[in-house]
This record gives C-alpha cells, structure tokens and sequence, in this order.
C-alpha cells in the first residue's frame, strides 16, 4: 500500500470514526475516502492535512506513527532487559552530564567600564593592523582572546557598520573580536 495511502488509513483510525462520519468531517467525499483507504488513488496534500487535521493530527505526527509501527514490526537484534536497561543507563549517563555541568566554569560577568576602556585601547591598535596580523596578536597574546562579554553596539558608531567585500574592514568590531577569537580557540586548544 503506497505510505500516502496508509497515512489515510492511519488518520481515520485514530480518529474511530466510520467512513462516512470521518468523510463529513474532513470533507472529503466518502467515496473517495473508501478509494484512499483500498490503495487506489493517491491523496492529495490537501486531503492529506485535512485527514490528519481530522484526526487531530499533522501530517508529520502520521509519518512519526507510521515510522514507530514499522521499527516494532522488525525483529528485535539485540540482547537486553529492555526498557528498564536503557533506563538506567541514560539516568547514569545524565547524572555524568549534570556533574560535569556543575564543574564549568562560572560565564564571565557583564563588562565594566574599564574593560570597555581597554577593548576601545586594543581596537585602537588592532584595527590598523592586516588581518593576518591581527590574527597572529591575538593568538600570541592570552589576554586579547577575551573580549568583555558583548559591549553595546552604538549605531551612530561607524565602526559598528556591516562592511561588504571590498571595504577595508573585516565587519564590526564585535563580529571581528568574536570571529578572532573563534579563530584563536580552534587552533590553540
């Protein structure tokens, strides 16, 4: 039976309908609905939505249904206790996580007005600099990997302008911090 097809057939029982009451609320002819369900002609994405809508369904959730039937129909290959293993292997292995996420480190705190002063000095220096210069300073310097956590963007600041190709600037200077230091992290650690 094409899946389309099965989805129709899928939709009606859920809803536990006949087909004529099935029909009336979906409207699509009762007809046509016998013919769906018989493997004959294939439904229409529109008679498809109102089938699921029908049933109080998407589409999607049929094809999620549908998938489920056919995992359980195939043979098990597996040793296992089953549900329960699995179980208590994925509450030993969320335990893990958790601990672990307890032991990260703390998110850096809102800039303060200095750290503000002191990107405003670095930029200052950097921006003049080639890009694979400024590269190179900030994978050297530990110290320049950390920009203060998101500083405001001003709009009337030019340098906080989007820059196309072309145009000298490698974008603003909070896309460039956070791409140098992308670029730092992924080659030093």
């Amino acid at each position: 039976m094409k899946r389309k097809n099965r989805l129709v057939r899928l939709f009606r029982a859920i809803s536990g309908m006949t087909q004529r009451a099935f029909a009336a609320r979906t409207r699509i002819h009762h007809v046509l609905l016998a013919g769906y369900e018989l493997d004959g002609p294939e439904p229409s994405q529109e008679h498809l939505a109102s089938a699921a809508e029908g049933a109080g369904l998407t589409v999607a959730a049929g094809e999620q249904v549908l998938d489920f039937a056919e995992a359980l129909r195939q043979q098990r290959r597996r040793a296992g206790l089953g549900p329960d293993d699995l179980t208590n292997e994925l509450a030993a292995l969320s335990a893990r996580v958790y601990q672990r996420l307890l032991r990260q480190p703390l998110p850096d705190p809102p800039p303060t007005p200095e750290d503000e002063r002191r990107f405003e000095e670095q930029w200052a220096v950097l921006k003049t600099l080639p890009e694979n210069q400024q590269e190179a300073i900030v994978r050297i310097a530990p110290e320049l990997r950390r920009r203060p956590a998101a500083a405001p963007r001003r709009s009337s600041d030019p340098e906080s302008a989007p820059s196309g190709p072309g145009t000298g600037r490698t974008g603003s200077r909070t896309r460039w911090w956070e791409s140098r230091t992308r670029w730092c992290g992924s080659r030093t650690g």
